[in-house]
């Protein structure tokens, strides 16, 4: 194999870097294409299967990038993965107000920022406050307007959201949720935290419903296995079993606990009539 003659103290740009590159690739190329070539023959005199083929359709691999590279204007400028960071607030540094000299009079060379990311947990206990008024001539009183969002409730929506990311989202439980809120300075009991987490999973009830039916109706098959396990009820001390339901495919896993394991109990999971024949999935 000859190598290209390369004098490398009459590179003097970036463009005659490049073409060096560019020839080396083309050696390169060459090899392997000789070397795949020989390792075939070599596998036909032994006897051994041929090697299955890909073809490659964009002909001189990295060469191309590199001719591509010397057709683009401009330098190359690395760009970022991650994207920009949003910017939540902005803190003006202080600035020196007279020199070492005496001078309190400055020009700007330039600018500059630096971004610290980070989160705040806040407390934020809200006092809606209103009044009872009376209508001065027939006497009838009004009551001040309640928003919709707080009616009826003692803890914000904003707080519910983020009491069930943790608890389910982050597998982090109502114990150590009451600790790092009540370090807030929240009054809040476990009860209250447990009530908070089932009236969230009762909103999205019809949600759960409507995704079961369409994606239930749009299987062309399903597949269905169980696990049991032993549980002791913590009034009676009884040890009951349980199990739990799995229904899938490739785009749908339904999760139910039930008391029971046979075909009525998957029939009741798959549809809310009650069917003649028992459907049963393995």
């Amino acid at each position: 194999m000859k190598l290209p003659v390369i004098h490398l103290d009459k590179i003097k740009s970036l463009k005659q870097a490049i073409n060096v590159i560019a020839q080396l690739l083309q050696v390169q190329q060459a090899l392997v294409e000789k070397l795949t070539q020989v390792e075939a023959e070599n596998a036909a005199l032994k006897g051994q299967p041929r090697k299955p083929s890909f073809g490659n359709k964009q002909k001189g691999g990295m060469s191309q990038s590199v001719t591509k590279l010397l057709k683009e204007k401009g330098t190359w400028k690395k760009s970022s993965k991650k994207g920009k960071i949003p910017i939540d607030r902005e803190v003006k540094l202080e600035e020196v107000a007279a020199c070492v000299c005496g001078n309190s009079e400055f020009t700007t060379v330039k600018s500059t920022a630096k971004i610290v990311q980070g989160i705040v947990f806040l407390r934020d206990n809200v006092v809606y406050r209103g009044r009872v008024k009376a209508c001065t001539r027939c006497g009838k009183r009004y009551r001040s307007i309640i928003p919709d969002f707080v009616r009826g409730i003692s803890f914000s929506p904003a707080f519910a959201s983020f009491a069930s990311f943790w608890h389910y989202g982050c597998r982090v439980t109502i114990p150590l949720l009451l600790r790092t809120v009540r370090s807030l300075g929240m009054q809040i009991s476990s009860g209250q935290v447990s009530r908070l987490l089932m009236h969230n999973g009762n909103t999205l009830q019809a949600a759960d419903r409507e995704l079961r039916t369409e994606g239930i109706k749009r299987s062309s098959h399903l597949q269905s296995d169980a696990t049991g396990s032993k549980r002791k009820d913590k009034k009676t001390g009884r040890i009951i079993n349980q199990y739990v339901q799995i229904i899938s495919n490739k785009l749908l896993s339904i999760f139910s606990i039930t008391r029971h394991y046979n075909s009525a109990t998957l029939n009741r999971l798959l549809t809310r009539g009650r069917p003649q024949k028992a459907i049963c999935l393995r």
